[in-house]
């Protein structure tokens, strides 16, 4: 019997969508594609948004988070033409905070990842927004 435990880092990701126009058809579409990903989704209508579990989906998809999150905004944009903005970390209390102002801001995101260890990260693909940066100990 093996009685040692692998326990896998969390990555609980909060997906906030940012499309022209809100429907509630347009919403279902993207929930769907997010459930390609992984199926653990907590859907957030009020806001646009939704928590996304991917801890098994890394294993799955082979990929870290950032490379997940962004094979899933690749397919949303792609398929819906809807950017979004992600924010990924072990828990919901220690996911990065909204930290740009909105899509198509002109400014810089700059960010600390205190105490997560490398599975935290933020990301924002707004209208001219480059995908923001780790910045280690800032």
């Amino acid at each position: 019997m093996n009685t040692t435990s692998r326990t896998r880092p969390r990555a609980i990701l909060r997906i906030h969508f940012h499309p022209a126009e809100r429907t509630e058809e347009l919403y279902g579409q993207l929930l769907t594609v997010v459930d390609g990903i992984s199926s653990r989704v907590e859907p957030l209508p009020a806001d646009w948004s939704a928590y996304v579990d991917l801890t098994g989906a890394l294993a799955y998809w082979g990929r870290d988070t950032e490379g997940l999150v962004a094979v899933l905004r690749l397919r949303l944009l792609a398929l819906h033409g809807v950017q979004c903005s992600a924010g990924a970390g072990p828990t919901r209390i220690q996911r990065v905070p909204r930290f740009l102002h909105g899509p198509g801001s002109e400014h810089t995101a700059r960010f600390a990842l205190l105490g997560w260890g490398a599975g935290g990260f933020a990301a924002d693909n707004g209208p001219g927004q480059a995908v923001a940066k780790k910045e280690w100990g800032t």
